[in-house]
């Protein structure tokens, strides 16, 4: 160690034990009490409060409990939802119908599914048309939304009431 670190830790060592000296022979500070307060007397009372005459209508005042917790009846569970409605399949519901033809916004369709005799059997739809089909879930309706001339083959599109998708029957050769 050089002669500087010396001399610097030897002073830092003195102080401590000085303050440590002061701190241990300094007399105690005596708590000084609060002078006590005199109360000045109570006014007249406005009232004639008779305490017995409480204590006797109110016979259980101040008895409760503290804190204690209110028990709510148990919550009988919420009922599950109903399922939701089976959406029809569209493509079940009319794998019987062939296009025999189209033209001028009308469409023929035949029934493959219809009795041979039946009156049913082929019959005739304008776009925007409606017509009671039996599905897994019910009598839905199916709609004739489109009629296509377009291409080499006509083609016609089908939707159903309750289900999203659409079918397209071709005309068969």
């Amino acid at each position: 160690m050089n002669r500087q670190s010396l001399i610097i830790n030897l002073t830092l060592l003195l102080a401590i034990i000085g303050v440590t000296y002061l701190i241990y022979t300094a007399p105690e500070e005596q708590e000084k009490l609060p002078t006590p307060i005199t109360m000045a007397a109570a006014p007249p009372r406005e009232t004639n409060f008779d305490p017995e005459s409480v204590r006797n209508t109110y016979t259980n005042f101040g008895e409760a409990k503290l804190y204690q917790a209110i028990m709510t009846p148990t919550p009988t569970p919420t009922p599950p939802p109903p399922p939701p409605e089976k959406t029809p399949d569209i493509h079940n519901a009319l794998k019987a119908w062939r296009l025999m033809g189209a033209g001028d916004g009308e469409a023929t369709i035949e029934d493959r599914g219809a009795k041979e005799d039946s009156d049913q059997r082929i019959f005739f739809m304008k776009v925007g048309e409606e017509r009671e089909v039996n599905t897994e879930v019910g009598g839905k309706k199916a709609k004739l939304s489109k009629i296509d001339q377009s291409g080499d083959v006509p083609a016609v599109e089908f939707t159903m009431e309750g289900s999203a998708e659409t079918k397209k029957v071709k005309m068969e050769f």
